[in-house]
């Protein structure tokens, strides 16, 4: 029985295999690590279990929330144009500061003597206070952009999501494909075992038969194989206690039947 125990065991092993997924991840010491939850997994076949607990959808909604909250790129370009221009009317302003300190400076005829040239040169003073014309065009449009963005946010979302269940989907028919087969590996082996040392009961209980017919039997050799013949049965009904079949248990009464008719 040790020998197909370890026999299992390594076969499970070998089945065993690293998690390849988006939120998996595995640290220097070679352990399974969830970077959506930060949490250490235990080992590779609980994984599909870490990702349908409530933990771990909690923090899918968490970062859900937060990726809904980021500005859209069109919003962020608007609002950096509208620093742009207020920066501009400042500079506008003070260099018409500093163009009146220097009219200031000349003398009181010089515009007089060069009056009907300077007039075509002068530009026209920038008012204090003046939003430039078209800052606040289209407003409609900038609010269309920015729910176009918003709407692009939602279906990238939504196609992770759509990817991550279908990931989850093939991971747990994958993992139950797994047990299916280790099932029925380990009652194969189970059945075998117990089909070797029925043969054995047999073969004693036949050798007692002869023994007993030709008068060779010694009373005390007659404990022993009872003791046996009663030890190889504890041994079969202790593989089968987690899950006893109708049909053994009918084998088993059957054999008793035939001890109490000897």
């Amino acid at each position: 029985m040790s020998d197909v125990r370890r026999l299992l065991k390594k076969q499970k092993q070998e089945r065993a295999k690293r998690v390849e997924h988006p939120f998996a991840k595995y640290d220097d010491t070679g352990r399974l690590l969830c970077i959506v939850c930060n949490s250490l997994v235990k080992n590779e076949n609980v994984w599909p279990a870490h990702l349908g607990s409530s933990l771990h959808r909690q923090q899918i909604e968490k970062l859900k929330a937060l990726k809904n909250k980021r500005p859209a790129p069109e919003q962020e370009q608007g609002q950096q144009a509208k620093r742009t221009k207020f920066e501009n009317i400042s500079s506008d302003e003070e260099e018409d500061d500093e163009e009146e300190e220097h009219k200031e400076d000349l003398p009181s005829d010089f515009f007089d003597q060069q009056e009907e040239p300077m007039e075509e040169d002068i530009p026209e003073p920038v008012k204090p206070n003046t939003i430039p014309a078209g800052f606040f065009d289209d407003p409609e449009q900038e609010a269309k952009a920015q729910r176009v963005a918003n709407e692009q946010a939602k279906l990238t979302l939504e196609k992770d999501l759509n990817e991550f269940h279908e990931t989850m989907i093939d991971v747990s028919a994958e993992t139950k494909q797994l047990e299916e087969e280790d099932d029925e590996t380990l009652y194969a082996n189970r059945n075998q075992d117990i089909f070797e040392e029925q043969a054995i009961l047999d073969a004693r209980v036949e050798k007692l038969k002869q023994m007993r017919s030709t008068g060779t039997i010694v009373p005390k050799e007659q404990d022993d194989d009872d003791e046996m013949r009663q030890e190889l049965k504890t041994n079969v009904r202790h593989l089968l206690a987690k899950k006893q079949s109708k049909s053994v248990s009918s084998m088993f009464d059957d054999d008793e039947s035939s001890s109490d008719d000897e």
